[in-house]
């Protein structure tokens, strides 16, 4: 008995320690971290339902300049990339090749195949605001020129709107046209939300309308009114908010 009773005591004593060792992993689990120190995010702008380009978020994982650029063109071709946001989507057509991609003082020269062409009436200039708005917010870049089969883009084809030589946030993004003169036009660019597939996505829309104050009174004015003229976007400033002052430091 004395014999038997020892050595249960010794047998408990220890298993003891290895079931609080089996239970610690679970309780206090070590977690392994793996840092990927050439992954950055960078903001470019997708098709949401409503026909107007969003600010989201991708990760890029390439070193240089161009391979960020060829990067960021798939996505915004359609059907290139399924690693987006459920409920947005590329706007370039889907056959588009990216042919070639130079770096000039800072400027980015891309050409494109034939098929960049070949995108609706409606969505044509979007195409080049979603890929001037994306590229420019690479560090090194401060604008754009599209080509197309080698030759340079001057002309939408079906809307027959010109477009500069080099292309940057002064050609604007999901254009609203709020004019009844050709005399004080002002152009601001204002950012609303849109709910899409229950995230909230920033919506850049840059609007001409006729008013001489400073842009800074406007651009408030347009976000604390009870109008706005797309139904799905809303404004998360009260519509009681006034700008009393303000000074440029």
């Amino acid at each position: 008995i004395i014999t038997t009773f020892s050595f249960l005591t010794v047998f408990v004593i220890c298993i003891i320690p290895e079931s609080l060792e089996h239970n610690d992993k679970f309780l206090n689990p070590k977690i392994n971290l793996e840092y990927v120190t050439n992954v950055g995010t960078n903001e470019i702008y997708l098709l949401g339902p409503n026909k107007y380009l969003v600010k989201t978020n991708v990760l890029l994982d390439e070193d240089s300049i161009t391979t960020q650029i060829e990067s960021i063109i798939d996505y915004l071709t359609i059907q290139k990339v399924d690693k987006i946001p459920t409920g947005l989507m590329g706007v370039i057509p889907a056959q588009t090749k990216l042919n070639n991609v130079e770096i000039k003082d800072r400027i980015a020269i891309l050409d494109f195949s034939k098929e960049i062409l070949s995108t609706t009436e409606e969505l044509e200039e979007r195409v080049v605001e979603a890929i001037v708005y994306s590229i420019i917010n690479l560090d090194g870049i401060e604008g754009v020129t599209i080509k197309v089969e080698g030759d340079l883009l001057t002309e939408l084809p079906k809307t027959k709107k010109s477009i500069p030589e080099i292309l940057n946030r002064n050609f604007g993004i999901n254009k609203v046209f709020d004019i009844d003169r050709l005399n004080g036009i002002q152009k601001v660019t204002v950012y609303y939300v849109d709910k899409i597939s229950n995230q909230n996505y920033y919506v850049p829309v840059t609007k001409y309308i006729n008013d001489d104050r400073e842009k800074v009174n406007i651009i408030i004015d347009n976000l604390a009114s009870h109008y706005i003229y797309e139904s799905s976007l809303v404004s998360l400033l009260s519509q009681d908010t006034e700008l009393i002052n303000y000074e440029i430091q």
